[in-house]
């Protein structure tokens, strides 16, 4: 099942969280890459980094466009390119900073 949890503060906890959803899978990640638009990275993608790093895990990210737009099979190949270009394979933990367009495209990537 899925939680959702609303509070200040919270962006210290998502690499903990993350990494116990992964441990209950039995699953561990070699790299981490933040997918965002480019106005919500702006806002919060330094917190998110900051709190990764924390952990000693540096994440790759990709921003794209704001909007609909973005939900393109060319955006997603841009992503995957640059998955691929940074070494990224099949152990590697797509995140997903914001929703919508952002969380759709995360999960085709991720997929």
């Amino acid at each position: 099942g899925s939680e959702v949890i609303v509070g200040r503060g919270l962006f210290a906890r998502v690499p903990d969280e993350i990494a116990a959803a992964l441990e209950a899978e039995g699953f561990k990640a070699s790299k981490f890459v933040i997918i965002s638009d480019e106005t919500v990275w702006g806002l919060y993608g330094a917190k998110l980094v900051a709190a990764f790093e924390t952990k000693g895990i540096f994440p790759l990210h990709f921003a794209v466009k704001p909007g609909e737009k973005s939900k393109d099979r060319r955006v997603k190949e841009a992503v995957e390119d640059y998955m691929l270009a940074n070494r990224c394979v099949r152990d590697t933990c797509v995140v997903a900073l914001g929703g919508g367009v952002v969380g759709d495209l995360s999960g085709y990537v991720a997929a």
